[in-house]
């Protein structure tokens, strides 16, 4: 009986043994055959990554021929690039309603940007309400496009890339290439080309399309902190090359709007990192080279406008306190729903009859001001009153809470580029009055709020850190 129950005991466990193998070789099945589903669909989405992440750069295709085909007629101008983002967005749209849905997880995201979308809707519909009695309003309609078309184009795109479960943060990192090969390529024409002396004098800055200098000034710093955001331990010269870059560049636009931000992003980035002792022994040798060498001194000897005083732009400064003063002047209704768009600041009529001769400031009763405030709160306050200004402010502050949800720190640092694009809207009227350059960066703020924790969680190439 003994011999008999061990045999037996001797046959269960070669039969457990046996599922067991067989257990093992199943997994490991399942793990090949998920390994090569990935690399397939790495392969099929590759195109679409690169193809999205133009996005990133579509600001700077506004030369040559684009510019010529732009609409200037009877005071009315519709950038050519605007046309081409309207007819790409019904494109992308009708994409989006009959293409299969590849992403069964994506319906977080989704119901996240249902909700924006509505905050959107209903600042627009009250910007188009109020154009319906303004005096001009074929203008009203083409200025309010400059405000409601970015906005949609980058949301449509995003929209696909949600369904057809595209590689968000591989778009981001191509984003960032993109990006920052146009600054070396345009830093290096200006050199070589233009034959321009970028640090001789405080007029001396980067020439550039896509809204000029100050403009790519600003989107570099909102790069930058998207560098941080999805920054890649692994590829350790590539990334501290682009930043390298980001930063000279930024110093070479002559924004202060850029240089300064990038200077408090640097720093950041340096307190953030977790390597104390690396963190102790970079801070001390930035302590000793303030101590030698003076940075500041030499910085505003090299780059004079990184140490001038914002007042030190007085047409901006006067423009703003001018602006106030009419507000507060006006009557209860203006107060409230404000000019209309495209009805208080000449900015179209400006854009048609642009050349270095023609001045950029009007009057208003008396009142000097610049043709735009170089201020988005002073621009939609002005045009769009009290209410308009809530409204648009409701829709960054939904971006911000729903980056406050995410459960990795390291995804909640894309409040930072929110709140620096908040800041940057201080300096100029960003999302009012260049298109281009408005989709560009509601593209990324919409990117780093619909990213989640499951876009990063099987990424291996990708270690997350505080």
């Amino acid at each position: 009986m003994v011999i008999l129950h061990n045999k037996l005991f001797a046959i269960l466990n070669f039969n457990l043994s046996i599922k067991k193998c067989l257990l093992m070789k199943g997994r490991i099945f399942m793990r090949l055959v998920l390994q090569l589903k990935s690399k397939k669909t790495e392969k099929k989405y590759k195109f679409s990554e690169y193809f999205f992440a133009l996005i990133f750069i579509i600001p700077y295709m506004e030369i040559g021929i684009m510019n010529d085909l732009s609409y200037k007629k009877n005071g009315l101008y519709l950038p050519f690039i605007e046309i081409v983002m309207i007819v790409l967005g019904f494109v992308f749209l009708f994409y989006y309603l009959f293409s299969i849905n590849k992403n069964p997880i994506g319906k977080i995201k989704m119901k996240e940007l249902k909700i924006l979308l509505i905050h959107k809707v209903i600042f627009d519909m009250f910007l188009l309400a109020r154009i319906m009695f303004s005096e001009n309003l074929l203008m009203a309609i083409f200025q309010l496009s400059y405000i409601t078309v970015p906005f949609y184009f980058a949301l449509i795109a995003l929209l696909i890339i949600i369904k057809r479960n595209i590689n968000i943060v591989n778009i981001m990192k191509i984003g960032i290439f993109y990006f920052t090969l146009y600054c070396l390529v345009a830093y290096i024409y200006n050199i070589f080309v233009l034959k321009i002396d970028l640090f001789s004098t405080i007029s001396s800055r980067l020439v550039t399309p896509g809204g000029g200098p100050v403009i790519l000034g600003y989107t570099i710093v909102i790069i930058i902190s998207l560098i941080f955001i999805i920054r890649d331990k692994q590829q350790s010269i590539k990334y501290y090359l682009q930043l390298s870059i980001l930063i000279f560049v930024s110093f070479a636009t002559g924004s202060r709007g850029s240089m300064w931000p990038v200077s408090l992003l640097v720093l950041i980035f340096i307190l953030q990192n977790r390597n104390i002792k690396k963190k102790i022994i970079i801070i001390n040798m930035l302590l000793i080279l303030v101590i030698i060498i003076r940075p500041i001194n030499l910085i505003i000897e090299y780059v004079p406008r990184f140490g001038m005083n914002i007042s030190s732009d007085s047409a901006r400064v006067y423009t703003a306190l001018n602006s106030l003063i009419i507000f507060s002047q006006e009557s209860i209704d203006k107060i409230l729903l404000g000019f209309g768009v495209g009805q208080f600041f000449p900015y179209q009529q400006w854009q048609i009859l642009f050349n270095p001769y023609i001045s950029n400031i009007f009057y208003y009763k008396g009142y000097p001001l610049l043709v735009q405030p170089h201020n988005t709160y002073i621009y939609l306050l002005l045009e769009s009153g009290l209410l308009g200004l809530i409204l648009f402010m409701n829709i960054i502050i939904y971006c911000i809470r729903i980056c406050l949800k995410k459960q990795l720190p390291i995804l909640r640092n894309g409040i930072i580029s929110i709140l620096l694009l908040l800041l940057l809207c201080f300096f100029d009227s960003l999302l009012v009055i260049h298109p281009a350059s408005s989709s560009q960066l509601w593209f990324i703020i919409l990117l780093v709020v619909s990213l989640k924790e499951y876009d990063l969680k099987n990424e291996k190439e990708y270690i997350l850190s505080t």
